[in-house]
């Protein structure tokens, strides 16, 4: 698997930045920051967070997920939701 971009969070997970605009995460999930990477989102950078992930997507939003419980990922939506910004 090749990537353009990888982030390492805090909390033990790494995501990756796909050419194909995609997201991979490994590691920790205790909070769902590997586990709740959003299906068919095409993002042009991604950063991670302590417990949570953000991603730019290419059609200009911004999308997060992770530990429900941190008001900048969740916008009190629940863990996995995909908020969006």
């Amino acid at each position: 698997v090749e990537f353009l971009d990888i982030h390492a969070g805090s909390g033990r997970h790494v995501c990756g930045l796909r050419f194909d605009g995609s997201v991979r995460c490994y590691g920790d999930d205790a909070h769902g920051a590997v586990s709740g990477v959003p299906a068919g989102v095409a993002f042009a950078g991604v950063t991670a967070g302590p417990t949570y992930v953000c991603g730019a997507a290419r059609n200009g939003t911004v999308v997060c997920w992770g530990e429900a419980a941190n008001p900048v990922v969740a916008g009190g939506k629940p863990a996995g939701s995909g908020w969006v910004h």
